[in-house]
């Protein structure tokens, strides 16, 4: 709470909080010894590079005042830290920190000795000041160090930078250690190794290569966590657990109901697109963390593609192009990752005959998708559940303007599609057709022909009225998940440069869910029909066609790959969009996509992760099971939260604004006895709590990009 890193990279083996009631020093104030020993966690940070979040103050130190508060809490978290210093260096931040003179509150033996009681033995401590090795009997933790750290004294509140100048760099030369300059790695790059052979210390990892400006701050912390329970009864404050403790001022209080599960958050919201025109597969053990359980095989090229002979004509140079990998080695590399292929199903018509010959005609139909259902599932056994008929209907004129010559309209694309999906389950009935896959808000309400809209409504909730009336006269559905597609831009439509501030771009993700929310001034792919998307779209299901999915098949932060936008940027937005789709029942999502040359990919060329990358990474492994309840945040402090099968509860926490950072308390309420943890957000920051109802510690991840 008290100290705020500008994040350290930290893989941690294993940590452990020592709770121990507070003594006293006899000669010194207990506000002194609070003071003091808060100046010793800065500088043990400084040498040790946790970015620690304090646990609140027990009950009992709360009752008796604020610097017995302070001071206890503080006592919690050194306890730690100081497990991972040599005695001399122990020495060392004495002798910084502690005035030498007893009569100015100072005793330094008297300190130290105080301390030193609550404290087990130290094994070995080796490494520099940017790479720290300590070695404990149990493990090892590795962590990355900061230059510059800003400490928050937690009595004034006051904030300020401290840099490692060159006389304590000295200090710390003299007392062994080795100032380095710090390296920026991915998180996942350093493992933790068992302890070596007896006598010998354990084999470090070696870090990744450099990411090349990719953000990768990650930190992990396991933090003790109060039980408002112990607060109850005789000589207990009897306080409610959704207010802060004394003396421990928050920005905002979260309330987990942890005992009112909603939802199935389902695992296909995380879901990406295999770029196939990079003619390569990503690297197996990257996307293999993103846990990604939805892989769509599609895009303009599909639209042009005969998997007879695993062809397209390239939408673009209007050339053949054998596709490698194919079709059956995309899926089985799919299956082999975890996730589900989803297949796009070429309803344009227009293929290549022939893979040597640029000749287009239009043999792909209604016989020739079920002849792809029954490669697929009948000849092979693959069992592919998912297929989504065509991509961006309504602007083919647009994007095929070489074959498709007008504008197709409402009822020339629901022939098709009819027609296709029924052939389809005609020969595997358990599949799942999705559509139409309309590119952003305007083909959400309208087709591309005049009078369409006038005179038959706005286009989605005429599909499902249509569908639902098709199922109602032939006792089958063909349209299991109504799919669409969104990019929204900030910046003019034929310019390269992004208009919008990055602060504006994230304000404006409340698009998704807020009807009050207007960003025709920043989008102009925005309609002012079309505000809070999420929540429209399930209403139009349930006033059309109740029971059918939600599909979001293709988004990113702009349609247009080569446009900059801050990393960071892409990361927070792309995180708050995966909690608004779990939040509002989405079933489907499609992230556009994991690999390429632009900005769009999750890994890059090469592989390399890029910001996203660890914000999807984050989600995906903990907003799963069942959404909870939440109460409470701020206008740019957003949180979610789910319920695991093992019982563990994670919270995510957004905090969007890119300036300020925030102390807030989550309150996990509804079990046994309530628990809070209280949090330091760092500005553009994304944070995850898990917790066990009842465990006494939670796991605390921040990704700050």
């Amino acid at each position: 709470m008290f100290v705020t890193l500008m994040r350290p990279w930290v893989r941690s083996a294993r940590r452990r909080a020592f709770l121990r009631q507070p003594g006293t020093v006899p000669g010194i104030p207990p506000g002194a010894v609070a003071t003091l020993i808060f100046a010793i966690i800065v500088a043990a940070v400084a040498i040790v590079g946790t970015a620690a979040v304090s646990p609140p103050p027990q009950c009992a130190a709360a009752a008796s005042g604020t610097a017995a508060a302070d001071e206890q809490a503080v006592r919690q978290v050194v306890a730690e830290l100081y497990r991972a210093m040599t005695l001399k260096d122990v020495d060392l931040m004495l002798s910084l920190f502690v005035p030498p003179d007893p009569a100015e509150g100072g005793d330094t033996a008297a300190v130290k000795a105080q301390i030193l009681a609550e404290l087990g033995p130290v094994v070995a401590i080796t490494g520099d000041f940017a790479r720290a090795k300590l070695v404990f009997g149990d493990g090892v933790a590795v962590m990355y160090l900061p230059e510059t750290l800003t400490v928050k004294d937690p009595r004034s509140g006051t904030q300020k930078d401290m840099r490692m100048n060159a006389e304590l760099k000295l200090m710390l030369t003299q007392s062994g250690w080795k100032i380095a300059s710090r390296r920026t790695v991915p998180p996942d790059s350093l493992e933790r190794q068992g302890p070596g052979p007896e006598g010998q210390e354990p084999e470090l990892a070696e870090p990744a290569a450099e990411t090349g400006g990719a953000s990768a701050k990650t930190s992990v912390t396991h933090v003790a966590i109060e039980t408002v329970r112990d607060c109850q009864g005789a000589g207990g404050s009897g306080r409610d657990p959704a207010r802060p403790s004394a003396g421990w001022p928050v920005d905002a209080t979260i309330t987990v109901e942890a005992q009112s599960p909603g939802h199935a958050v389902s695992p296909y919201i995380y879901g990406s697109a295999w770029g196939q025109w990079v003619g390569n597969l990503p690297p197996d053990d990257e996307i293999a963390d993103l846990h990604v359980r939805l892989i769509r095989f599609g895009g303009n090229n599909i639209s042009r593609y005969n998997w007879r002979i695993d062809t397209y004509n390239d939408w673009w140079t209007k050339k053949n192009v054998v596709q490698r990998p194919g079709l059956l080695e995309f899926v089985t590399w799919a299956r082999r990752l975890g996730a589900e292929p989803l297949i796009q199903v070429n309803a344009f018509g227009f293929a290549p005959e022939e893979a040597a010959s640029p000749r287009m005609s239009r043999i792909m139909d209604a016989a020739a998708a079920a002849d792809l259902v029954r490669f697929l599932n009948v000849e092979h056994g693959l069992g592919v559940r998912f297929f989504e008929i065509d991509n961006e209907p309504f602007i083919w004129h647009e994007t095929h303007r070489d074959y498709q010559k007008q504008a197709i309209g409402y009822d020339e694309y629901l022939e098709r599609f009819v027609a296709f999906s029924r052939a389809m389950k005609e020969v595997d009935p358990s599949i799942v057709v999705m559509g139409p896959s309309n590119c952003n808000p305007t083909y959400y309400l309208r087709s591309a022909v005049a009078g369409d809209r006038l005179a038959k409504g706005e286009w989605i909730p005429y599909m499902l009225r249509y569908c639902a009336g098709y199922e109602a006269r032939h006792g089958l559905r063909v349209l299991d998940a109504v799919s669409f597609h969104r990019y929204p831009i900030y910046r003019s439509f034929n310019a390269k440069e992004v208009r919008a501030k990055p602060q504006d771009i994230l304000d404006a993700t409340r698009g998704w869910w807020d009807a009050s929310y207007d960003s025709r001034l920043l989008d102009p792919t925005s309609e002012p029909a079309a505000r809070a998307i999420l929540p429209l779209f399930r209403r139009w299901i349930d006033e059309n066609y109740p029971g059918t999915a939600l599909a979001l098949t293709e988004y990113n932060l702009d349609f247009d790959s080569s446009i900059e936008y801050p990393p960071n940027v892409r990361a927070l937005w792309l995180a708050e969009v995966l909690g608004q789709l779990a939040r509002h029942d989405v079933q489907y999502g499609v992230y556009w996509n994991l690999q390429e040359g632009g900005h769009h990919g999750l890994v890059d060329m090469a592989g390399r992760p890029a910001a996203p990358y660890y914000a999807f990474e984050l989600y995906s492994r903990n907003l799963t099971g069942r959404m909870l309840p939440v109460k409470g945040g701020l206008a740019r402090v957003h949180a979610f939260a789910a319920v695991h099968e093992d019982g563990t509860v994670a919270i995510l926490v957004n905090n969007l604004d890119l300036e300020q950072g925030f102390d807030v308390e989550v309150v996990l309420s509804g079990v046994s006895s309530s628990k809070r943890v209280r949090l330091a957000l760092e500005p553009g920051s994304v944070t995850a709590v898990t917790v066990r109802a009842e465990e006494t510690h939670a796991t605390v991840e921040v990704y700050d990009p």
